[in-house]
């Protein structure tokens, strides 16, 4: 029986199939930490918690200081003949009370702002721990979320709760989602604590929702600088939203390399928001504005596609797959494709592929992929935001084997930096190819090794691909022909962009084939086509971003039923919301009462029309006087519909 600064322990033994028992003793020692053991003897007397005094039961009790840690325990008893030990007879004993989980509440929602859990919306669920134990702390506090949205949600609370007081902090939370429907959301957690266990389930109340049709819409985001697609404004109150226009801009601290962006109100010239983080965490709580989710992310550094946009016969429309995707190895989709279509990306039914090339490493996926190509990240400063081409053509171009032989070779493709945009080409330029030749014979070739990307042995690839600026990046080809007019003057080619791109040919035809290359159905891809490589394009400083709050269908379902909400926020200072639905129309009266019963503030006496409505007190009593801290009752009374809530003013 844990209390608050002692703990009574009682134990109570069956020996009633041992016989000759002189002496019996409890020996118990803690399963964690250091702190000492104690034993208790126990009776068979009838005055020590034992029962009848002869009858084979044996006990006794103990009142001792709380104990941080779980114990354990042995039994000893004493024969004539010896004695005998049970070892662990007794294991996770708890000589504390319990922490309490207290002060429940919403403070995060991407549905209806009412503080409160609604049909569908995520929510999440602040809490706060009291340790009530008084003369014990709590050092050590791991909670785990077993709801199932929540995806294993844990919680490592590693600081100090001294004896009798409680935590509260903004990591102490659950991420929950309300269900489709009845009156309670129901989850379960378990609490580690100081290596006491304990499991617990949990009610929370429901509230019914008739969800609007544009709820989770995410509208349209125009863009003054940057691309758009890291933003997504979320409609999760439709009843907030005002229709007006929404500035987001994306600054960098000056103590800091994280990039941060704040919202602006346009329309009122407000600024609503301030030094945001750009977050890609799926349980991060984005912040709602006027019944708008601000879900502001940014781009891994990596790819958003590997495209055939050409062939001998011209451009492809839409581009066709440049990658395979196989076995989950996290290379993308295009266009929900998995692999390129031999009917359609090359003439002669070959299918080729980006990949890098073979080492003991490579696991044919693409976080291998992009490690390698990026010599560990060094190299996405020069690839992002950019978008680069391998273009074989009739005239091909040379290449430098600076690591196998370092002597220049021809080769059937031009490499081209597209810049930032792609359909902007006057600031493309030509870059500078570098071979690692695979199989050391001196050409740029398909090389009888096999990749692991596709399974058996007929998928060749070529010689590695290092992509290189020259020193002149003027647009055009002007850096390139000045490298190969200078006699390949090593001084002429600049920074590394990407490393040891090869081209595989799925089913090209067997490797270990005694007649490799002659059995391959193509050595190379055929002129004309053209690899397209997207990288993923973040927003960068600077960049600035329009939203409008209006969706083209604003009507929200006429409620079913009366109903009256908590008010929002609760407590509060200033002012606060209070929500109610009418499912008809009817006279409508909202009073707000002190705990003496007396009506101090009417909010609403008259017909009004069926649907959600809102009104706001802002703490003030029918004479426009300010009323003083406190509970407050606010009681609707809507045709025979009668109901009442408490609310707390806090000056």
């Amino acid at each position: 029986h844990p209390g608050g600064t002692i703990s009574e322990l009682r134990v109570r033994v069956d020996l009633k199939e041992f016989s000759g028992i002189t002496a019996a003793e409890a020996r118990f020692a803690p399963e964690a930490g250091a702190e000492p053991g104690f034993n208790l003897a126990l009776f068979d007397d009838g005055a020590h918690q034992d029962s009848l005094a002869g009858d084979g039961i044996w006990g006794n009790s103990l009142i001792l200081v709380n104990r941080k840690y779980p114990f354990k325990g042995d039994l000893k008893l004493q024969h004539a003949s010896g004695v005998q030990q049970f070892e662990n007879l007794f294991t996770r004993m708890r000589l504390r009370p319990l922490p309490e989980f207290t002060h429940w509440r919403v403070d995060w929602e991407n549905g209806r702002q009412d503080a409160g859990i609604n049909y569908r919306e995520k929510v999440r669920l602040r809490f706060d721990i009291e340790n009530r134990d008084f003369a014990r702390d709590i050092s050590e506090i791991t909670v785990f979320n077993y709801a199932p949205e929540a995806k294993n949600q844990e919680i490592q609370f590693a600081q100090t709760i001294a004896p009798g007081e409680t935590a509260s902090n903004e990591q102490l939370n659950f991420f929950l989602r309300g269900p489709e429907q009845g009156d309670t959301l129901r989850f379960y957690y378990r609490l580690r604590f100081d290596a006491h266990v304990q499991a617990f389930s949990f009610r929370q109340p429901l509230i019914p929702w008739t969800l609007p049709a544009v709820w989770g819409d995410t509208l349209e985001v125009n863009s003054l600088r940057g691309v758009t697609e890291h933003l997504f404004p979320i409609v999760a109150d439709p009843t907030l939203l005002d229709s007006h226009y929404y500035q987001i801009s994306y600054f960098m601290p000056p103590d800091s390399s994280e990039l941060r962006w704040r919202l602006r109100d346009l329309t009122n010239g407000m600024l609503r928001l301030d030094d945001q983080p750009v977050v890609n965490d799926p349980f991060y709580p984005h912040p709602v504005v006027d019944g708008i989710m601000f879900k502001v992310t940014n781009a891994e550094p990596g790819f958003r596609s590997f495209q055939v946009v050409a062939n001998a016969a011209g451009p492809l429309d839409p581009p066709e797959q440049g990658c395979y995707v196989f076995n989950r190895n996290g290379f993308p989709l295009l266009n929900g494709s998995d692999r390129p279509n031999p009917e359609r990306q090359q003439t002669n039914g070959s299918t080729w592929a980006i990949h890098t090339a073979m080492t003991e490493g490579n696991n044919g996926r693409y976080a291998y992929f992009i490690s390698r190509v990026s010599r560990q990240g060094v190299n996405w400063p020069r690839m992002i935001p950019n978008d680069f081409e391998i273009r074989f053509t009739a005239a091909g171009g040379k290449a430098w084997m600076k690591y196998t032989g370092n002597a220049i070779v021809d080769v059937p493709f031009e490499l081209w930096h597209m810049g930032e945009h792609i359909d902007d080409r006057s600031d493309d330029y030509r870059l500078i190819p570098l071979v690692y030749d695979e199989d050391e014979n001196g050409f740029f070739n398909l090389t009888a090794i096999d990749h692991v990307v596709s399974g058996s042995d007929n998928d060749p690839y070529t010689d590695g691909i290092d992509f290189y600026n020259p020193a002149d990046t003027a647009p055009g080809s002007a850096g390139y022909d000045a490298w190969v007019n200078s006699g390949f003057d090593e001084a002429l080619v600049a920074a590394e962009i990407m490393a040891r791109i090869v081209l595989v040919n799925r089913n090209g035809g067997s490797v270990s084939d005694s007649t490799f290359p002659a059995n391959v159905n193509a050595l190379m891809p055929e002129a004309g086509t053209i690899f397209r490589i997207i990288t993923n394009k973040p927003n960068f400083p600077g960049d600035t971003l329009l939203v409008l709050g209006y969706v083209e269908n604003r009507e929200v379902p006429l409620p079913e039923t009366f109903a009256l909400y908590q008010n929002y926020p609760n407590p509060f200072n200033p002012e606060t919301q209070i929500r109610f639905d009418l499912a008809h129309q009817v006279k409508v009266k909202l009073e707000i009462f002190n705990l003496l019963g007396q009506r101090i503030k009417t909010l609403a006496d008259a017909d009004m029309a069926p649907g959600q409505h809102r009104i706001l007190w802002d703490g003030r009593n029918d004479a426009g006087l300010r009323v003083s801290s406190g509970v407050y009752f606010y009681r609707l009374k809507a045709g025979d519909y009668v109901k009442s809530r408490k609310m707390i003013l806090i000056r």
